[in-house]
């Protein structure tokens, strides 16, 4: 058995031709940009030259890559798959249509795997695969329910005058600029848009003190 990449240049290929030569499928023609391997490649070279097309086609636009959401990381087991092959299933099947790409997403399958049934993934409807066949789809749901939980107590936080639970709107929770000065605007003016400007978005300490703040905030609330 084999297995087939397509690279977007032609040298991209020659490289990963030359590097992993041992690999390299009898059938496999020299003169083209797609490159057959023998199945015996490793995941870890899979994983190289999934990345190396990716980011050729960022750099040349011939696709957009779509990095992981904060929502999907949370979902993901990353003991398990690395990042840059999460990345590349996501974008593999994102671009076969497959639109509800974490029903199908399964850290035991490679990414040409993955590539492989798309194609009857996008058929289905691109999501609603059973139980049976399909039980992280449940964890996903119940991923995706907290999220909400904690994006709505983080509102009310914003509102009783919490600037971190503000900023975590709009860091953790896809709040527009407007959206959090809608929720500001709710405070009573017990914190405004200029207490949030010190804050660096993102900042793995201020992740740290808004959930501190979530959780002082649930106590006073129960």
């Amino acid at each position: 058995m084999t297995v087939t990449f397509e690279f977007p240049r032609k040298n991209d290929a020659d490289q990963f031709r030359e590097e992993l030569a041992e690999y390299v499928a009898d059938s496999d023609d020299k003169r083209l940009k797609r490159v057959v391997f023998e199945d015996s490649l490793p995941s870890i070279p899979r994983d190289r030259i999934n990345a190396a097309i990716a980011s050729t086609e960022a750099e040349t636009g011939t696709t957009d890559t779509v990095p992981l959401t904060r929502a999907e990381k949370r979902q993901i087991d990353f003991s398990q798959v690395p990042y840059v092959r999460a990345k590349a299933i996501k974008n593999v099947l994102l671009k076969a249509g497959v639109d509800d790409w974490l029903a199908y997403f399964d850290p035991t399958l490679s990414v040409d795997e993955h590539r492989s049934h798309a194609a009857e993934w996008r058929r289905e409807g691109g999501g609603a695969r059973n139980d049976r066949d399909r039980p992280s789809r449940s964890a996903a749901a119940t991923a995706e329910k907290a999220a909400n939980e904690s994006c709505g107590r983080a509102a009310d936080a914003c509102r009783e005058g919490y600037s971190d639970a503000c900023e975590m709107l709009s860091d953790e929770c896809g709040y527009t600029a407007d959206d959090v000065a809608g929720v500001v605007a709710e405070s009573n003016g017990s914190v405004s848009m200029d207490d949030l400007d010190g804050v660096r978005l993102g900042d793995a300490h201020t992740v740290d003190v808004v959930m501190t703040t979530l959780g002082d905030y649930a106590e006073g609330a129960a």
